[in-house]
């Protein structure tokens, strides 16, 4: 006999796999309820990609995806993370090539938006820390190196501006950017390829002393400083010394 567990997933696999003239079972109805209630949760959450490539674009793209890649959390806030490299993977990618990076700052926003509101680290926190220790990211958080043309277009689009976006010259330069919300304000921030480096070394979990060696130690100090005046990190935890052998010398 099937456990829940695995009725379940078998359900969900029929919903999935059934085309879309098929409703045996009565399962059609069902499914055209889960494609299109999964289909408007990525319109919501990439309204820039959807304003961009067009409604019927979009749901078909949608599609592809959500069969691909069904969502594995009750929560579809987080569904979609994966959209903007399916994106990158796809035609459409050839015709629209900031396509997937405008879909990434659509799915960076959303991310700082819907996760949970908690205050930035106190910087005056490190005066107490640990010999040893590594920052926690604010959960906020997202970093991502983009075309420098993108976050013009993601803009203009959302804003309907079809002159401002006529205007804008293809750029593939690359934006080092961090998106978070540490005080309940969006923030996207373009930071210098160095201190991009920094920040992705330190949200990685890496203790502060190896993440420094990533940049020089003229920049260090305002660099970190800099990223704690951002709100990037929530708190800090100590990271656990490599014990030397009794018999090492």
């Amino acid at each position: 006999m099937l456990s829940l567990g695995d009725r379940q997933r078998k359900f969900q696999a029929a919903l999935l796999a059934m085309s879309a003239r098929e409703t045996t079972n009565g399962l059609g109805v069902y499914r055209n309820n889960v494609r299109g209630n999964l289909t408007l949760a990525l319109k919501l959450v990439f309204p820039a990609t959807l304003k961009l490539v067009g409604e019927d674009c979009f749901c078909a793209y949608a599609e592809k995806f959500l069969l691909a890649q069904p969502p594995r959390d009750a929560d579809l806030h987080r569904y979609g993370e994966a959209f903007p490299d399916f994106l990158a993977a796809s035609a459409l990618a050839g015709q629209l090539p900031y396509l997937a990076d405008v879909a990434w700052l659509d799915w960076g926003v959303h991310h700082a938006l819907h996760e949970v509101e908690i205050p930035p680290l106190d910087p005056q926190t490190l005066a107490h820390a640990p010999e040893n220790f590594s920052f926690v990211g604010h959960p906020s958080l997202s970093l991502r190196a983009l075309r420098r043309d993108a976050q013009a277009i993601w803009a203009a689009v959302l804003e309907e501006d079809d002159d401002r976006l006529a205007a804008i010259l293809p750029d593939d330069s690359i934006a080092p950017l961090i998106i978070l919300r540490p005080r309940g304000l969006l923030e996207v921030i373009e930071l210098s390829p160095a201190m991009f480096d920094l920040a992705l070394t330190l949200a990685s979990g890496f203790p502060l002393d190896a993440a420094l060696a990533v940049i020089g130690d003229e920049e260090a100090a305002q660099a970190l400083g800099l990223l704690l005046s951002y709100g990037m990190f929530s708190g800090i935890t100590p990271t656990a010394t490599e014990e030397r052998s009794c018999l090492s010398r």
